[in-house]
């Protein structure tokens, strides 16, 4: 897993995210900038797919923030999440992340299983 800095725009967000709480977030976004945890995600092609976040990664887009930390999964990360049945197949896109997360430490990737089970979407 490595961390870059990529523009919200280029990440697919898997779930609607909470109007509410966006609105909450892009103002402290806003006044802040970024604080907290990184979104977890896989790449896709030229684009990212959102494992946490969706309502970050709007708010940032809201807050009209120009990058945001984005922790994408290396190779063999992203083919444990896809293995899980936590993940829509058809689609590509989590469904479940509580089932990834406990795909990822049966496969001994405890890091990456603890990063997307802290991570409450409520951060910064």
């Amino acid at each position: 897993m490595k961390t870059v800095m990529v523009s919200p725009d280029s990440i697919q967000l898997p779930f609607p995210p909470d109007t509410r709480q966006v609105t909450e977030m892009a103002a402290q976004l806003h006044a802040v900038g970024w604080v907290g945890a990184p979104v977890v995600a896989v790449a896709s092609g030229s684009q990212y797919q959102a494992l946490t976040g969706s309502s970050r990664v709007k708010a940032a887009r809201e807050a009209h923030l120009v990058e945001i930390p984005v922790a994408v999964l290396d190779e063999d990360e992203a083919t444990a999440c896809r293995s899980s049945p936590g993940w829509n197949t058809k689609r590509d896109v989590p469904t479940d992340t509580s089932e990834i997360e406990s795909t990822l430490r049966t496969a001994g990737m405890d890091d990456v299983a603890r990063i997307i089970g802290e991570d409450t979407g409520t951060n910064l």
